[in-house]
């Protein structure tokens, strides 16, 4: 019997009908019915955990958990409204005072118990040169040698700061309605106290100007440019789309 199957049996769900929902590298998921997730990973004993902290407090929706099966490793809550922002035809801008407003929430919020994300920038920048190799063909010509350059600089200091952080804040897991209104915060498998430049560099990738400011140079923009080509080494269709689209901004030869 699979772990689906055995929650299913469990949880009084055989018969329902069951529509994949999808995958990531450590994680699956299901819709059961018209609105039951079911997700299945190694993180969702914690998962459930920072989700019922978050529920009641966030500013804006996250999952509520209703119960989380330890033996099958699955986590089921109730489907969020909406559409991932990396796919929906809206305009991104609409949804940026909302993300600003909880991303200075999150990171102020206590984070007991959780794991720590001390990636240092040498890392990223090693990783972000290896996929340089695999993705410099799909980089127009007229951006490579600003990307290289990049690639051949020294990384940003680290800070010792770190906060609660989703950690994997990318549009894809931004939900919103036909408007640009955020109508959720989806997938926190990756949650931890981390740099909260992990979270604005992603939304500084994601969204563009409205988080390009100044002040962000640094750790932000250099961590969104790793992200950036992180996502087109990825190889799905819509994240080299959302990739190429960032490029330019990223990697404008006024930028340092």
């Amino acid at each position: 019997m699979t772990p689906l199957e055995s929650v299913l049996r469990r949880h009084g769900l055989v018969g329902a009908r069951v529509t994949p929902l999808g995958a990531g590298l450590d994680h699956t998921a299901v819709l059961v019915g018209d609105d039951l997730v079911l997700r299945f990973g190694s993180s969702v004993a914690f998962e459930s955990r920072l989700l019922g902290f978050l529920a009641p407090r966030a500013p804006l929706p996250v999952p509520v958990p209703l119960f989380h099966d330890v033996r099958e490793g699955c986590l089921a809550y109730r489907l969020l409204p909406g559409t991932p922002l990396l796919t929906a035809p809206v305009d991104r801008q609409q949804a940026v005072p909302a993300l600003s407003r909880f991303l200075a929430w999150l990171h102020a919020q206590p984070a007991p118990d959780l794991p720590r994300d001390d990636t240092p920038l040498h890392e990223w920048l090693t990783q972000a040169r290896n996929e340089y190799d695999t993705v410099a063909g799909v980089i127009p010509a007229r951006h490579r040698r600003t990307v290289e350059n990049f690639l051949r600089a020294e990384p940003p200091p680290d800070t010792p700061q770190r906060v609660l952080a989703h950690n994997d804040l990318g549009a894809e897991h931004i939900l919103v309605d036909p408007a640009g209104t955020v109508t959720g915060i989806i997938d926190w498998s990756d949650a931890a106290l981390a740099d909260p430049a992990v979270d604005q560099a992603r939304l500084l990738r994601d969204l563009g100007p409205a988080f390009d400011e100044p002040a962000r140079e640094g750790r932000v923009l250099f961590l969104a440019r790793c992200m950036m080509l992180e996502d087109l080494a990825y190889g799905v269709e819509a994240y080299i789309h959302n990739s190429l689209d960032a490029l330019p901004r990223l990697f404008s030869p006024e930028r340092r």
